[in-house]
């Protein structure tokens, strides 16, 4: 008899089929899922084609507090428009969020999920469940709280289905200094993701790989996956055309957001085609948060300018890049089939080869172009920042390499966000290229 978590991969490889509507029948590729955050049912139209869950429950922006049966009318709704299934959102008070222990009738609150939706499940409309975003900041609770209740909905709705189970956290779970770095990814958890949102480029790409390498893929058994969470939002309260938000300097006004983040979409997909462990992507987030028409102070505890709350709707780009990425994986038409072990609990994933596999862009080392010596203006390297005005040229001059990190005159650039308005110049990446400048007139060697 097969052990109960191969029975569960195999379970998962036939929901897999099911959630790729349009995916070619019988093939074994690794990436299958595209779903969003911020999915409203007045967004479906734009959708169709390259969604494979939706998740929801529906929702209209309109009401903000749908009940249970206006939520299952609008995912029908939805689910017919986009011939995908959805990825029911669990309701508040089935997980306490960052705590250690789950509260006082969970199991009822999930027992009464089961009533209003098995049928859902059985007619293939539901495909699962996603524990809510971010609703752990340490490993005990994952292992404590997310752990029991995924086992139960499985235990309850797998008879209907089997479903999926997926829950998203922030990399903070795996931040020493918040405690438990050694937890166990509970097996009853089938897509796991840490969101991690950077500088944009090339740099984004590289500081989410590293996460998920670090924080994920060592967790992962073999029946288990990874999802990719990049950010695809704009900030609306900054002047068009510019960056400036401290930490998220690609997430500035849409029209100047879109490009740096189409960049990062496809970068994340290259690598994702290499890495069989990565099931799909699920950006955060598509929508408008607060809607075009309303101030976006009302909506959420983000203030303008810095606030969030454009989604990929307001930028065609990315939209544009979503979609891309989205028909690629519906269609199975991204690369070749990689090869799925024939006993998925023994096997060894990382070990499988991917044929024809994206290959990474090749950069050439930059090395000196002086010989090697003691001497500290040829030997050594340094990483240097003031955050109130320009690092001293003189000092940093004397190193043979000197980079310097985006928060340096950080009081200079800074003021200018605060204000609402950034003339020519005044960007951190701006006064980065006037701190080379200065160093450059003291020491301009090559």
């Amino acid at each position: 008899m097969p052990s109960p978590w191969l029975a569960r991969a195999l379970a998962l490889l036939a929901l897999a089929r099911h959630c790729s509507a349009a995916a070619v029948v019988g093939d074994d590729r690794h990436l299958r899922y595209m779903a969003v955050y911020g999915w409203e049912t007045q967004l479906t139209a734009g959708m169709v084609g390259w969604i494979t869950l939706a998740k929801g429950p529906g929702t209209n922006a309109s009401d903000p507090a749908p009940t249970l049966e206006q939520q299952i009318e609008a995912t029908l709704v939805a689910h017919r428009e986009l011939a995908a299934p959805v990825l029911w959102s669990l309701p508040p008070g089935i997980i306490s969020p960052g705590a250690v222990s789950l509260p006082l009738g969970w199991e009822d609150k999930l027992a009464d999920l089961h009533t209003a939706l098995s049928p859902l499940v059985k007619k293939g409309v539901v495909a699962g469940f996603f524990t809510g975003d971010e609703q752990c900041a340490n490993g005990t609770c994952i292992e404590n709280q997310l752990g029991p209740v995924a086992e139960r909905l499985h235990a309850l709705f797998d008879a209907d289905g089997p479903v999926l189970v997926y829950a998203n956290e922030a990399l903070k779970v795996c931040d020493p200094k918040r405690g438990n770095t050694s937890w166990v990814l509970p097996a009853s958890i089938d897509l796991f993701s840490v969101d991690v949102y950077s500088s944009g480029g090339l740099a984004e790409v590289a500081a989410v790989q590293a996460a998920v390498e670090t924080c994920v893929l060592p967790r992962l058994r073999p029946h288990q996956s990874a999802m990719l969470v990049p950010g695809v939002f704009g900030n609306s309260g900054l002047p068009l055309g510019q960056g400036g938000c401290h930490g998220l300097n690609k997430y500035g006004h849409p029209a100047y957001a879109q490009n740096e983040t189409a960049a990062v979409l496809q970068g994340l997909f290259e690598w994702a085609q290499t890495e069989p462990r990565i099931a799909g992507f699920c950006p955060w987030h598509y929508n408008d948060r607060c809607g075009l028409a309303t101030p976006p102070v009302a909506c959420h505890d983000a203030k303008p300018p810095c606030d969030m709350d454009r989604g990929a709707v307001s930028m065609p780009i990315v939209r544009a890049k979503l979609e891309e990425i989205g028909r690629a994986i519906v269609t199975g038409s991204w690369k070749r089939p990689w090869k799925r072990p024939e006993n998925r609990e023994r096997a060894e994933v990382t070990a499988v080869p991917v044929a024809a596999a994206a290959q990474p862009p090749h950069y050439p080392v930059l090395l000196p172009k002086w010989a090697t010596s003691y001497a500290m203006a040829d030997s050594t390297i340094a990483m240097a920042s003031n955050s109130k005005t320009f690092f001293n040229a003189t000092l940093a001059a004397k190193f043979g390499i000197i980079a310097f990190d985006h928060n340096n005159a950080y009081d200079l650039w800074y003021k200018h966000i605060k204000a609402g308005h950034m003339p020519k110049g005044t960007t951190s990446e701006e006064y980065l290229v006037q701190q080379c400048a200065l160093v450059k007139q003291v020491n301009n060697r090559e």
